[in-house]
């Protein structure tokens, strides 16, 4: 099964590897307007025609803290009626790899899926322990984030040591940009633009394989 990720692409939208399964990471949107009416008129005119155009089996979103549109209740279906899995404290299974989705990030209060400390926590604790890949749009605490603005999180990265998926991918934080392997988790920013959300010409666009073994 090869895997395409990718995320902060802020309104743009690039040529992508080929690929069986697509994963965006969040924040879609222009960083210049939060606007519903311009992000969903954004969403049917420049995003889905550009997921769609690329022929991926399936493709997972999780959305991030750009992306206000995705806040609102009933919008999943927008995403689901053109094929794309939306996935806000969701799972989903696809040959058997399960797939979880948590869009949600500290310390930014008034942007998209913030959550407070408590609330955290309570979204950390329902990650199911069947996760193979997690997608969330940040990172845990001190991998792949910055660390001196503590931009990930303390209670996801608790999490992940006792679900232990396979990978782990996200973005949020730009110059997190990378791959590394901690203990049983792969970590993976897929972060497209850099942190003055410029596009970077040697930053690759992340693509893996990964068939889950049943014993």
């Amino acid at each position: 099964m090869k895997i395409v990720a990718i995320s902060d692409t802020h309104g743009h939208t690039p040529d992508l590897p080929d690929g069986d399964i697509l994963i965006i990471a969040g924040d879609i949107f222009p960083i210049d307007n939060h606007d519903h009416h311009f992000q969903r008129r954004y969403l049917n005119a420049r995003i889905i025609p550009w997921i769609k155009e690329h022929n991926f089996k399936h493709v997972l979103f999780v959305p991030g803290n750009h992306d206000f549109l995705c806040e609102i209740p009933g919008i999943y279906r927008v995403f689901e009626n053109q094929g794309i899995h939306f996935l806000v404290d969701r799972s989903q299974t696809i040959e058997g790899i399960n797939f979880y989705g948590f869009p949600w990030v500290p310390n930014l209060e008034y942007w998209a899926f913030y959550a407070h400390d408590p609330m955290m926590v309570d979204k950390c604790d329902k990650i199911p322990m069947d996760t193979d890949i997690l997608i969330s749009h940040g990172p845990p605490i001190n991998i792949l984030d910055n660390k001196d603005m503590n931009y990930g999180c303390t209670h996801l990265a608790a999490r992940l040591q006792r679900v232990l998926p396979m990978y782990h991918i996200f973005g949020h934080v730009h110059e997190g940009y990378g791959e590394i392997q901690l203990g049983d988790i792969c970590f993976m920013n897929v972060s497209y633009l850099d942190d003055d959300y410029q596009i970077v010409d040697n930053r690759e666009i992340q693509v893996f394989d990964y068939t889950k073994i049943v014993n």
